[in-house]
């Protein structure tokens, strides 16, 4: 029976898509909040159980696309770090992306303190996510690592 799979949430997702389905092009591109539809509280909330159709129903279809490719954009962003801070960024984003199956993940405020931590690590240049700051022992600001080496060698 597929409708009782995950607990009986496909038969939820199934019964609110047909909802969707049937309304106007304009909420299927912005999102159901605007539809008037008295189930749209229900199909924007955590009751869907899946932060993907819920990104869906709330922001539609262009909104959904927006953050596929924020999500895409970490993915390959992660590609240019060295083999450790890579595996933490995919790691991450490995959680996120299978934790949003079956629930929503971004409602958890611990769980967005780690994510987006990771992810606005991965998301800055990289000449500046490896750049080693020093003390500078002359007036207390800090340096980069290669301007302290000059600094030593005058």
């Amino acid at each position: 029976d597929v409708e009782g799979g995950l607990n009986g949430r496909v038969g939820r997702w199934e019964r609110y898509f047909d909802i969707w389905f049937a309304l106007p092009l304009y909420n299927k591109l912005f999102g159901v909040s605007t539809s008037g539809n008295r189930s749209s509280l229900v199909m924007c909330s955590a009751g869907m159980h899946n932060d993907y159709i819920r990104n869906l129903f709330t922001t539609g279809i262009i909104g959904l696309a927006v953050y596929l490719i924020f999500l895409i954009g970490i993915i390959y962003r992660a590609m240019f770090f060295r083999i450790p801070e890579r595996f933490l960024i995919l790691g991450a984003m490995m959680a996120l992306l299978m934790h949003s199956i079956s629930t929503i993940p971004l409602g958890y405020s611990a769980y967005i303190y780690f994510l987006f931590s990771v992810f606005s690590f991965a998301l800055m240049p990289v000449n500046e996510a490896y750049r080693v700051l020093s003390p500078d022992s002359r007036n207390g600001r800090t340096k980069t690592s290669n301007q302290a080496r000059r600094v030593v060698r005058k």
